[in-house]
């Protein structure tokens, strides 16, 4: 079979005789290719690779060679990491295994539909041929799970008894019913995931010899052995009642431990410091948890550390600076106050965070930053900083491209900031006593000073872009000398007018950006140089028929005047312009804070240059719809709006 020239012909042909054909090629397959074949498309299609090929990793057949083959066999697909198959091809796969059991649903090896796996355990019809259930419990109102109904399933390797994507929350009550009583069928599990597992501790006899993940996400579980010779990760997540993990030295081969959001979690055995390969840690809000045993600094191989929100956290193990590979800190909303002298020592730190720790004023004459030399993304807002606070060291970190300092207390930013030749993001939001901004790198793409109230500093002849206002302000290097903005951060008197002006004379044709840009701020007026204005959410601008002179024609600048009736906007939520068949969106929700009133006006002003929309093949359009809409907001106003052409 030419697998190449089958898959382009998929789409024009989804008939019996193509399923004929690609059931030659799965036939000529060997069984431990057929087998993975038949994981992915009942199981595993959509999941990244390398999760795959923990889960289906065989001594016999290991699973990175069988997905390779099948991948050489046009069987399966690679896209940004992930495992892909067409369609058909999963019907292909699924057709094989209902075939298996026609109609006797507990002789196939594979149940994915509830339906089916509900009728298998009502009627306890498994046997032995079953090798793997997942069982979406967001489309069943309650199951009975009983240790009489999986006895015979004594091939079982993959369980899983999750919520569907459709799911809001994760911690709905959709029952299952098992007995304090209840067994596993099989110690040969290697995957085991189970959202809302109800009983408080795993039964007593179940070894899982060959289990490689346990995912237990809002379990009711409330001490936790780790048992597990081969398993490589373990997460309870939001296991809001456990209190202790323990017995670490038993999992060897243990890669990740997520117990993020477990609030009832108090201590951490000391024997975590044996697991040689543990290169993520999440302790993520875990409110209750007072202290981290000294053996962690043990972990050697540990790149990721996430304690952010773990409030009782007062202070951190002294021999921090042993973690050499550590490249993630994330110690924001504890008490532990200042970083540690010694996290200087973390010398593959990349990403560091003490936002809004509890435990004092974080002074930076007790920590150095100096060796520090990958670090690129640091949070040290909410600190409480004051002018001369600002560690010298600073300055040294090369590879910075992402820095907030917002919530602190200085009156300016030390004009040194120019030597952070990397930066792209300067956060400095709800700097409230902030007075002035000095010049920037060139390399910095944005700047966000929203509640900075006492700003003083004009940009009117500066090099930067203005994306906002007092509340939100970013400035892009694609548009650096590009447009002309007086801006005086007094909130009360913002609008399109002085002293907030977009320039009217202002020369986009010498000057127009290579790339797309968006302002929002407050205000109810569209620029007098918006060659077309409704009063809505969209106009239409007929086009004369050489309106598209790629040796002209620059790009689109269009402009969205609205507010809010009572909602204001929530994560997620955008602001997204079509225009004919093309779109683009702007992500406000994460600008917005402080204080608003539902009655404000907002103006959106975005660019968007020429190359961006040529996929959509402007030059054959003879008009422009424009069009505008808020996501998630169902009681927006659209007041009005404009579309404008560039050229050169």
């Amino acid at each position: 079979m030419n697998g190449k020239i089958q898959l382009r012909d998929l789409d024009k042909e989804p008939n019996m005789k193509i399923l004929d054909v690609l059931k030659v090629s799965f036939d000529g397959l060997p069984s431990t290719y057929k087998a993975i074949f038949l994981d992915i498309a009942c199981f595993f299609k959509g999941e990244y690779k390398d999760f795959i090929i923990k889960i289906l990793d065989d001594w016999d057949c290991p699973a990175e060679t069988g997905i390779g083959f099948l991948i050489n066999r046009c069987l399966l697909t690679i896209s940004n990491g992930k495992v892909g198959m067409h369609n058909l091809i999963q019907r292909l796969g699924h057709k094989i295994v209902r075939d298996e059991g026609p109609r006797n649903k507990g002789m196939r090896s594979r149940l994915w539909d509830h339906v089916d796996v509900k009728d298998v355990l009502k009627k306890r019809t498994g046997t032995n041929s079953i090798e793997g259930i997942f069982l979406n419990l967001s489309k069943l109102n309650n199951i009975n799970l009983t240790t009489q109904a999986m006895k015979e399933m004594s091939g079982l390797r993959l369980l899983k008894i999750f919520l569907g994507s459709e799911v809001v929350s994760g911690e709905e009550d959709y029952k299952v019913r098992i007995s304090r009583d209840f067994e596993f069928p099989t110690w040969d599990l290697s995957y085991l995931h189970w959202h809302g597992y109800p009983l408080n501790s795993l039964p007593s006899k179940f070894k899982a010899r060959k289990l490689v993940e346990l995912n237990m996400p809002y379990s009711n579980i409330r001490e936790f052995g780790v048992r597990f010779y081969n398993v490589t990760a373990v997460i309870l997540s939001h296991s809001k009642y456990l209190i202790k993990v323990s017995n670490f030295s038993s999992t060897p081969h243990l890669e990740k431990l997520i117990l993020e959001g477990c609030t009832s979690l108090n201590e951490i055995d000391p024997s975590i410091g044996d697991l040689e390969r543990l290169g993520l840690l999440d302790l993520k809000e875990c409110k209750s948890l007072g202290s981290l045993p000294d053996s962690i600094c043990n972990l050697k191989s540990l790149k990721k550390l996430y304690l952010s929100g773990c409030s009782e956290l007062n202070c951190l193990p002294k021999d921090l600076g042993n973690m050499q590979h550590l490249t993630e800190l994330y110690a924001n909303r504890t008490a532990t106050g200042a970083p540690p002298p010694v996290i200087g020592r973390l010398r593959e730190l990349q990403i560091l965070s003490f936002s809004g720790c509890t435990g004092g004023r974080a002074y930076p004459s007790l920590f150095s930053l100096s060796g520090l030399f990958l670090l690129r993304e640091l949070d040290l807002s909410d600190c409480y900083w004051w002018d001369a606070e600002i560690p010298d060291d600073f300055w040294g970190l090369y590879s910075l491209e992402k820095l907030n300092l917002s919530g602190n207390h200085f009156t300016m930013v030390p004009r040194r900031i120019t030597e952070l030749s990397m930066l792209k993001v300067f956060v400095l939001g709800r700097c409230k006593r902030l007075e002035e901004i000095p010049e920037f790198p060139p390399s910095l793409e944005e700047l966000d000073v929203h509640e900075c109230a006492s700003l003083q500093t004009s940009l009117a002849s500066s090099r930067y872009v203005v994306e906002g206002t007092a509340r939100m302000m970013s400035l892009h290097n694609t548009i650096l000398e590009r447009i002309q903005v007086s801006l005086s951060l007094s909130p009360p008197s913002l609008s399109l007018s002085p002293p907030l002006s977009l320039s009217n004379d202002f020369p986009w044709q010498d000057h127009a950006p290579k790339s797309e840009f968006c302002i929002l701020i407050p205000g109810d007026g569209i620029p007098e140089w918006f060659e077309h204005r409704e009063m809505g959410s969209s106009l239409t601008m007929e086009l004369p028929s050489d309106w598209y002179d790629r040796d002209k024609f620059l790009g689109f600048c269009v402009c969205f005047v609205f507010a809010f009736k009572d909602q204001l906007p929530q994560i997620h939520d955008d602001i997204l312009c079509q225009l004919n068949n093309f779109s683009f969106f702007y992500p406000y929700w994460d600008k917005w804070s402080g204080e608003h009133s539902s009655n404000d006006h907002h103006m959106w002003l975005a660019y968007q240059p020429r190359s961006g929309v040529d996929i959509c093949h402007p030059e054959a359009w003879n008009s422009i719809r424009a069009s505008f809409e808020l996501s998630g907001v169902t009681d927006a106003l659209s007041i009005k709006c404009g579309l404008h052409l560039i050229y050169k």
